[in-house]
């Protein structure tokens, strides 16, 4: 999880979903 947030990984799973954006925070 923390690798997606490296920054270029995290821009393809970002606007994916808002919704799965916030269930992986948690």
């Amino acid at each position: 999880m923390q690798r997606a947030l490296n920054g270029r990984d995290r821009v393809f799973w970002m606007p994916a979903s808002q919704r799965e954006r916030r269930l992986a925070l948690q």
